[in-house]
Formats: C-alpha cells, structure tokens, sequence
C-alpha cells in the first residue's frame, strides 16, 4: 500500500492504492462490506468437476425465515453479498440434477464464507444432504488475517465485565481477541498503534474525536453482543485504518427467547491478603450486576411479524456502594482563630523551633496570636465553610509535621443504567428491502470524593449511541447498503456545591467572566491545600456517520464502490493553571511552612497575605470541528479457476480541527528564524497580547522594543 500524506496547515488528504494481488485460490475473493454484513459464496459442479451454469441457489435464513434466490453463472460460481451473520440453509436445483442442500451452516460478522456444491445426475425429486459440519471455517478466500467472538464468548470468557467494581462496559474483551494489545491507550492489532485502530458497534465509530482511543462505555451490554471480530493485515482499500475491530449486536428472530442474569461479587468470597497474618481483614467491596433480555418476531392483533419484522432489547445495571477514607491536615480550632499557641515546629531534636508570629506591617511581633481585627473575612469565611476541625489527637493543638489529623470516611458509591434496543423490518417480495435500527443508552455516574468539607463530585458518563441501515437488492447481482448514526459520548464531574455563589459573595476584587463552577486555590506546605478548582468540567464528543457502499456482480467481477462522511465534535473544558479565572493563591514561598510575612504560611493567609498569586482569564471552552471524507472503489476480477486479481483505490480528506469560537490557533514556522502565529479572522480579542509578544525577539520584554533584527539576527514576530 502507498500512501501520501500532507499535514503542515493543511488538511489532510490520502490515496492509498491497495496492491494488485495474484491469490492462487480455488475461487474469487469477495469484497468484504465496510459495516457488518458478510457473503456467503460457493461453485457449482457435476461429479466430473464441470460447472453448472444457470442452477438456482436458495439461501434461507433459519433465524428469520427469510430468503434470497440467485443463479450460478457462466463458470459455475453464485455470490450472496451483504448477508446478516447468522445460522443458513442453502438449497440448489437444476432440472437435470438431484436437490442439494446443507442446512445449519453458520456466517459469523463480515465473513465471507465458501460453501461449494458437487451435484449428482438424477432429478430434482432426489434430495442430496450435506452435513454443515464439512464446511470449513477457515476462509482461503481472502488474505485478511482475523479473529472473531461468539456470543458463548463474550458470556464466558474469564474477562470481569460483569459485577465488576468498575463498571460494566464490554470493551475490555477486545484484548483477549487474538492478535490484540491491549494497553492504557487503546488497543493494538496486530502491531498496529492503538490511534490506528477502527472500533464501530454496527457499522458506527465508537472512537473519541477528542484523542485516538474509543469510547468503551459506547459499549452495548454483553447480554446483547453476537459477534466480535478483528481484522488487521490485508485488508481491502474499503478499510482506512490497518486494524479494525467490529461489533455486532443481536437482532430478534422467528422464536420468541429471553433471559435474565445476575451476577454478585463480594470480597467476603476473596482469598485472604497475601500479606496474612500481619493484614488480617479484607476491605469491604460488593458489586452487583443484573438484567434480561427479549426478541422475537412482532406479533400484534391483526398483524403477523414472523419472517419479517423482529424485535430485541436488553437491559442491564449495575450497583456499587462503595466508601474511601480522607486523610488530612487540617489547621487547629485555635489556629483557626489566629491563636497559635498550641503550634509546634519540629527542630529535628525534639524541641519547638516555633517563637512566634512577626507583625509583617510593623516589622514588630505578634507573638503568638493574631489580633482578631487584623484576620482577613475571606480567610475565616474560606475556614468556615470548607476546612473541619481536627478530629484526631488534642483539636486545639497542632504539630506541623504532615501527619494527617483528621479523618473522615466519604461516599464512593458507582452505579448504571444501559438499555440496548434494536429492529429489523423486510419489506417486498423475497425481502428485497430491509430497514434496521439499534439505540443503546447507558448513564454511568460515580461517586468521587473531594477534598476537605466539599461535597463528593459525581464522574459522569453518558453514551447514546444510534444505527440506521437499509439493505435495498436492487437485483440479484446489485445491491446497495445505506446507513446513518452517530455516537454522542459526555464524560467528566459535576458538583452539587454553588462554587460560584459562594466566590461572588466573598467580595474578591478583580475575578473575570466566572462562567464556570468553581472555587479559588489556595496552596499550603503541610496544610491541605484548598485545591479543587474547577468543580464542573465535562467532556462531549460528538461523532455523526453517514455511509452508502454499492456491491454489483458482473461476469466475473466483483465491484464494490461506497463512501463514508463523518462529522466530528469535541467539547473540552479549556484551562491554563491552578484554578484559572477564580485565581491562585499560594502562601508557601519555598516549599516549606515558612511563611513570607509572618513566618508561617497559615498565618500569612489569616492575614490575607499570599505569596505568591497567578491569575489568567479563560474566555470560553473548546468546541473544535472537523468533517472527514473518506471514498473507495474496489474490484475482485476472478481470472480462472486458480487466479484472482483484487484491485482497489481509496482517498481519504480529513481537514484540521477548526474551533466553532475561534480558539483553535496555529504556528507557522516557513517565515524564517521568527515564524508567524495564525488565528481566525475577527478572533483577536482572545489572543493573549503580552505572552505573544514576551516570544517576540524584538520584544524580549514583552513590553518594550528593546531590540532590532540587526542586533539579535531574527526578524520581528508577525
């Protein structure tokens, strides 16, 4: 494969011309469909090994009844294209011939699988049976390395997604597939990078338009999966990334069938610690998971849905009550006050090294309490409403050592909720047309403790996740698959507490556009730093799929034209430092106790005295956007009998990431020794002038023209 890439400021775009391939195989080698479905493919011939041209060749669906009817042509050979995975009968009949037929012949997803046929002379009323078990599984008709997962898999595999104390996504299976790495940036198929990876559920993205990972709480539920599958190596120019991983779901069928499930995990069933007898309890953890599901034809009063419609849907959730233990440090209950009499700094001989506060406006001292009308109202309302009193040892005395004297037991609690619901419905005669859709939703909040008195923050995670697909056979040797969907993924924390409520009410002077919930930082050496920042910031990613693939036979050629448009949205909380438009305050200069102004850096916050302060203003977040085009033509020109030609050419436009709002910049290096900064149109006003200018040669400063091109040798900055 040859590709070109272009990426410097501009988009990029990638031919990539798949290898004309000499396959010495007993038959053709069919395209395999860009979504899920696959073929199933075959020769016919008398015992002297002739072809049978003109045989009529049924393939009927045991799972919903339904049927396709095509015939072999010139050379013997019939091709069902775009077929659902699933359990298949095959019928053939040709007047001067006994039946022959094969039934419970098993299609797994994209698989194209070769079922020849040897006929014997006689008539039609002499039926020749073949036992599905001689069909092999191993597919010689394409060079395509690959894996695939049942359903027993998925169910049975010693993979935790069930009862887990993380949760219940299915996506952990994918690194027990063969060929596959797992690692913490995705996955890696056969050697491939984990960016290089496509995952869809149905024929739809699951990957992040925020990084290159997927998203694996876009998951649908275990109980829902029927087939996994990875392909890597060879594959055809229809396929963009060297590895691919699909899933596909279950759909209803001619049977009525449900089932419910229960799983239960409880540390009291663990061994014991390895570190018995010194550790002689375990920690206390319990998960629960459970759920059902039902599909079946649609049966309603006066309608009759077997054979043609169908319906499926699942349900599974998941309940993890769960507690962590905060450790702190926190200022004692006179300390609290200003009285620092019980403070006790370490000398390293067992001595207090602690003699007093100093009168940082007089230079006098204070000796060991702060005067209660020279205490900052900030500071005591910041004490008052995040920071608890000590609740181990003496509460009126403290010991600047870090070891941590208070301790508190908070929620951790995690839970979910995911429905998977999916339709089939045919339509016209031989079910030339069929329309499905599938919907999974799933919520998967957690619990996540936060520091000090703030209430505990909730991790979100939200997937809804859409498919739509028609499959028109426009005629037996034509057909055309169309579909539409869209992955919508919110990912990150919430917080219960007014952040921004309480900040406005405090009276700090100078704080800018506060459009998020947040809280000020304020950062101590042994003391716990009031450093929650920023309480809400959340994650959305947003991906929308259109695709259409034309499949048409003719002669000996199998043509495969189809395109693939996705639109790409990612939503991500911007910020710089610290906590940002709220400010950072840090009153603990060199990484010890001792303060600046008073000798202690809690006194110095009592006094309302910092450090040191860091302050930037975040105008808006990022929302940047992307359109990727991806196009491919492919031919399989079946030669003769031993010789198959595969052919095939892809393009691929994938522009850069524009910001709807305009915060997206770049850096152009051509302009020599200097470089240009690039920015929308009309979006100055959110540059920051004086960093651009603090790396501007002629602005060493950031304010003042110091320097000249001829002094320094680099022209000024554009």
């Amino acid at each position: 494969m040859c590709t070109l890439a272009h990426t410097a400021l501009r988009p990029l775009r990638r031919w990539s011309v798949a290898a004309i391939s000499l396959l010495l195989m007993s038959a053709c080698t069919l395209v395999r469909a860009q979504t899920t479905q696959g073929s199933i493919i075959g020769s016919v011939k008398d015992q002297s090994g002739s072809v049978i041209a003109a045989a009529t060749v049924t393939l009927k669906s045991n799972d919903e009844g339904t049927s396709r009817i095509v015939k072999t042509n010139s050379v013997g050979d019939y091709r069902f294209l775009d077929v659902k995975a699933g359990h298949y009968t095959i019928v053939i009949q040709e007047p001067r011939f006994e039946e022959w037929s094969i039934a419970g012949i098993t299609l797994a997803v994209r698989q194209e699988l070769r079922v020849d046929a040897s006929m014997a002379i006689g008539t039609v009323r002499q039926v020749v049976q073949v036992n599905a078990d001689d069909v092999s599984n191993i597919q010689t008709d394409t060079p395509t390395i690959s894996g695939t997962f049942t359903t027993d898999d998925a169910d049975n595999l010693p993979v935790n997604t069930r009862a887990s104390f993380s949760g219940t996504s299915a996506s952990s299976i994918l690194g027990t597939l063969p060929g596959v790495q797992a690692d913490s940036s995705g996955i890696s198929v056969q050697g491939s990078l984990p960016y290089q990876v496509e995952v869809s559920v149905d024929g739809v993205t699951v990957k992040n338009p925020a990084g290159g990972s997927f998203i694996g709480d876009a998951f649908p539920s275990t109980e829902s999966i029927s087939e996994i599958r990875e392909d890597g190596v060879l594959a055809n120019a229809e396929f963009g990334d060297p590895g691919q991983v699909v899933v596909t779901t279950k759909g209803g069928t001619n049977s009525l069938h449900g089932t419910g499930f229960w799983y239960y995990q409880n540390s009291a069933f663990d061994a014991i610690p390895y570190t018995y007898p010194t550790t002689t309890t375990k920690p206390s953890q319990t998960g629960n998971t459970f759920g059902g599901s039902i599909g079946g034809p649609v049966v309603l009063p006066h309608y009759n849905g077997h054979n043609k419609s169908f319906f499926f849907g699942a349900y599974e959730g998941w309940r993890h009550p769960a507690q962590a233990t905060l450790l702190e440090v926190v200022p004692s209950t006179g300390m609290k006050q200003g009285d620092f009499s019980k403070y006790v700094e370490p000398d390293g001989n067992g001595g207090n090294a602690f003699t007093g506060l100093t009168n940082p406006f007089t230079g006098g001292s204070y000796g060991t309490s702060i005067p209660a009308g020279q205490l900052s109202q900030i500071a005591l309302n910041t004490l008052k409403q995040y920071y608890p009193d000590p609740n181990i040892g003496d509460p009126s005395a403290y010991t600047d050592n870090g070891v941590a004297n208070y301790q508190a037991n908070v929620d951790k609690s995690g839970h979910s909720n995911q429905f998977d619901v999916r339709g089939d419905q045919y339509f016209g005669s031989n079910q030339r047309f069929l329309l499905w859709g599938r919907y999974t939703w799933k919520n998967f909040p957690t619990t996540s403790p936060e520091i000090l008195n703030l209430p505990s923050s909730l991790n979100n995670s939200q997937s809804r996740v859409l498919k739509v697909d028609t499959n028109w056979t426009i005629a037996p040797n034509l057909i055309n698959e169309g579909g539409f969907g869209f992955t919508r993924y919110t990912s990150g924390q919430t917080n219960s507490f007014d952040g921004h409520a309480w900040t406005v009410a405090q009276g700090w002077q100078g704080l800018q556009n506060l459009f998020y919930n947040g809280v000020p930082e304020m950062d101590f050496n042994n003391i716990q730093s009031l450093s929650a920042d920023r309480l809400t910031s959340l994650n959305k990613s947003y991906t929308y799929e259109y695709s259409d693939n034309l499949l048409w036979n003719k002669g000996n050629h199998t043509v495969k034209v189809g395109l693939d448009i996705q639109t790409l949205e990612a939503i991500s909380p911007l910020g710089f430092n610290g906590s940002d438009n709220y400010g950072t305050y840090s009153f603990n200069p060199s990484g010890s106790s001792t303060g600046m102004f008073s000798g202690v850096d809690f006194a110095d916050f009592l006094l309302g005295l910092p450090n040191t302060t860091f302050y930037d203003v975040v105008r808006q977040d990022n929302d940047g956007l992307s359109i990727h085009y991806n196009f491919y033509a492919q031919d399989e020109w079946r030669v003769n009998d031993r010789v198959t030609l595969s052919m095939g050419v892809r393009y691929e436009l994938h522009p850069g990431y524009h910001d709807r709002y305009g915060d997206i910049g770049n850096f152009d290096p051509s302009i020599a020794l200097s470089g240009r900064i690039l920015y929308p149109q009309g979006k100055q006003d959110l540059l920051a002038q004086g960093y651009l200018a603090s790396a501007n040669a002629c602005d060493p400063d950031g304010v003042n023209n110091t320097n000249t091109a001829a002094v320094n040798g680099a022209p000024c900055m554009q």
